[in-house]
């Protein structure tokens, strides 16, 4: 949703902790490997060949931290099932790049409503 703000070095980190993400509990569920599918689809190509440095270097700005963090929970809740270990993951990345736990409850948040949005325009299309 917000790939486009970010650029190539930042696209890199998104997918290497996205793939961190969709592994933590063992099991990559089929709309978690849909996801890294597309994000990979959405990302330049030349991200996946990059190596990536520390989280605060990469993302200089409030608006590529935030969109950093939306997408990661996002995959998060791919499975509808936010572990405790995926969100371990996003708060050690929300820490390293200064950003509070109360802005990444909200980001949170804002992610949980927009999938339940989404799966009620379902709903409503299959009526």
């Amino acid at each position: 949703m917000f790939i486009g703000i970010l650029n190539e070095n930042q696209q890199a980190s998104l997918l290497n902790l996205a793939r961190e993400i969709a592994e933590v509990d063992g099991v990559l569920h089929d709309n978690e490997i849909a996801i890294l599918d597309n994000l990979k689809q959405q990302i330049s190509p030349k991200a996946t060949e990059i190596k990536t440095g520390e989280l605060p270097d990469e993302f200089d700005t409030h608006q590529s931290k935030i969109a950093l963090l939306l997408e990661l929970i996002g995959i998060a809740f791919a499975d509808s099932d936010y572990q405790s270990k995926e969100k371990q993951i996003i708060d050690r990345a929300a820490q390293s790049l200064g950003i509070s736990q109360e802005l990444v409850t909200k980001l949170e948040d804002w992610v949980s409503r927009q999938l339940s949005l989404v799966r009620e325009a379902y709903e409503i299309m299959e009526k």
